[in-house]
Formats: structure tokens, sequence, C-alpha cells
């Protein structure tokens, strides 16, 4: 029996009805973007605000992803690449392409590397800090003028943890263990010392590791990890108007370099002379593919220490008057580096650094 056309009629606005609410039911519920804030600029603004490509990476989010050292930033970073030929203490960063020539240790990176808003020059000082991190930020280039001369390719900004004074402060502390006998340790915590006055924290890291690098004919494994840093962090609300706050870092590496691998390189296929390794001949008799090592494997005949030192103080002091804030950030850094390394890669000493 069919519908009258005044059933059908009723019916057709009322499944129109129940769509539109279905509709505005689904537009109210449907999430909101979260507005994640930055310092990319100088201030603190929203990451969608600015023009700049930017990548924040929050506390939580270094946690979740289970990131050790700053070798790692690069699994979550657009563009951007990160190599450790001299283990965690010395990362060399690439960003859009834009990286050192070299990786000698006295080079300054075209990717500005701060912490705290103080630049970090020598290369080896910029895995020394990557510990109790409140977020961290790589703002992907060529930048202009705002971050200095030595940041065509971008800058890395690593904000550490600062007490506050709601009595919230993040207290953690986790350990981890890995290949070649690794082990891990990272703690802080923080309490108010004066209350709306005075904050501190402490906080510190601790790594080793027995190497990955095996030399053939000695006991001792080569490329280790042997790092300890410490910070403590002063907050001083000094007045209304007037804050201070104060940030110690002390940190250094000793333990075993990271050895050369040699290979052959100049490729003789097609030339109808016969060379080392499949067609491929070096240049000093020598290669690893002609004595059957491993990848893991080196006849290096001098293996010598990775040690390096680093102090660094930022005082950052804010004047907050009613329209207008004035910001002043002091940095005072001490970095020294030594190292020992067979350039050449060989059990033959034809190159030797010190």
């Amino acid at each position: 029996m069919g519908l009258s056309k005044f059933t059908r009629q009723i019916f057709l606005n009322t499944t129109l009805s129940s769509l539109a609410l279905l509709t505005a039911s689904y537009v109210i519920a449907a999430p909101a973007l979260e507005e994640v804030l930055v310092t990319a600029q100088k201030r603190s603004e929203s990451a969608q605000d600015i023009p700049i490509a930017v990548t924040g990476v929050s506390a939580d989010m270094l946690d979740k992803l289970g990131f050790r050292n700053a070798n790692d930033v690069s699994a979550q970073v657009p563009n951007m690449q990160v190599s450790g030929p001299y283990g965690d203490v010395q990362p060399i960063f690439s960003i859009r392409g834009v990286s050192m020539s070299d990786y000698s240790s006295n080079q300054a990176s075209p990717i500005g590397v701060y912490v705290d808003e103080a630049y970090l020059g020598p290369v080896y000082s910029h895995g020394a800090n990557f510990f109790d991190i409140e977020r961290l930020e790589v703002l992907r280039g060529p930048q202009g003028t705002l971050y200095g001369k030595n940041t065509t390719g971008g800058a890395i900004n690593i904000i550490t943890r600062t007490p506050g004074f709601s009595g919230e402060g993040s207290t953690y502390i986790k350990g981890g263990i890995g290949s070649y006998n690794a082990t891990s340790l990272e703690a802080g915590t923080e309490a108010v010392l004066i209350d709306d006055v005075l904050a501190a924290r402490i906080s510190g890291s601790l790594k080793r590791d027995e190497g990955y690098a095996e030399v053939v004919g000695q006991d001792t494994n080569a490329a280790q990890t042997d790092f300890q840093g410490l910070r403590l962090s002063l907050n001083w609300i000094i007045n209304d108007k007037l804050d201070a706050l104060l940030k110690l870092t002390k940190s250094g590496n000793d333990s075993l370099s990271t050895p050369v691998r040699h290979e052959a390189r100049t490729d003789l296929r097609g030339t109808g002379l016969e060379g080392n390794s499949n067609g491929f001949i070096d240049y000093i008799g020598y290669s690893s593919g002609t004595r059957n090592l491993d990848f893991h494997e080196t006849e290096a005949n001098r293996i010598g220490a990775l040690i390096t030192n680093t102090e660094l103080a930022v005082l950052t002091m804010n004047y907050n008057a009613d329209n207008y804030t004035i910001t002043s950030v002091s940095s005072y850094m001490d970095a020294d580096y030594y190292q020992m390394a067979d350039t050449d890669g060989s059990p033959n000493g034809l190159l030797e650094i010190t």
C-alpha cells in the first residue's frame, strides 16, 4: 500500500532534521587543534601564527618516543639528519641539506645550537646538555639575523626545565640498559626554598657502555660512552617587576674514541686494472675488505681517549613593566676537547692525530 503525499513529506522532513542534528553533533564533538607555544621568534607565540618552519617536541613526547640523545632528534623532525661519527658527545646536524663541510671539532656548524638561549659554539658541546629538557624546538632555515650568522641552515633550541612555585614540580628518575653493556640513569627534582620567592632544581645524567668497535688484538673495545652531567637551576622572583633565572651545567665524557673504518673507495671496474675488494682499491695498500673484517671490527694500531669537559652558566633576567618586558640573557662557557685518533684506519702508523 503506497504512502500518501502528506505522509511522504512528513517522513522526508523528519529524515532531513535527523541528518542535520547528527551533523551538528558531529561538528560540536570534533576535537579542536591544540595550541602549541614556541619561542621561535624570541617570544612565546603559537606555532600557527609564525611564518617559520618549526618543529616543537615537548618533554612528554621526548619520554614517550624514547629519546636518549641528540642523535634521536631527526626521527621526528622533517628534513633533518643527525650523524654521530664521534658518538653522542659530538652530533653533526644537517637541516635541509645544509651541514658542515667536514667533521673537524674546531669548525662552527651552520646549524646554530642554543641552550636556554645561550649559543654553543664548539661542536663537541652540542650533545653535553641533552638531559632534563622541557622542550625542544628545531627551526628549519635558511634563517635571518634573529639567531645570528651561524644559523644558515637553521637553529636548534634546547630549553631545560625551570623550577616553579606551584608545588607540582617535575620529579622523575629513569634508567635503561642496552647492547654492549650499556646503562643509563637520568633524574631530576625541585623544591620551593622560599614561598613565591626562590625555587631550586637539580638534575643529572649518567651514560656508560663498553663500545661497539672491536679492536683486533686488544681486549678493550673502542667507540665507548662514559658521560656524566649535572645541572642546578635557581628561579628568583626579586620583586613584582624583576625576576632572575640562573642555570649552571657541568658535563663531561671520558672514554675511548671511535676508530676510523678504512674502506677501498676508488672504482677500478671496467678499467682493465685489478684492484682490491672486488674492483675497488685504496691508496695505502690496506682496507678492511681485504682483511675480511666485520663491520664492527678494526685493526687500528692506536686507540686513544676522547675527553670533553663543558661548563655552562646562563643568567636570564626579566624586567616586566606594564606595557613591555626587557629580557637580558648572559652566558659563560668553558669547554675543552681532547682526542687521540688513528686517522688512517689501519694497523700502520701512517696518520695519527692528537
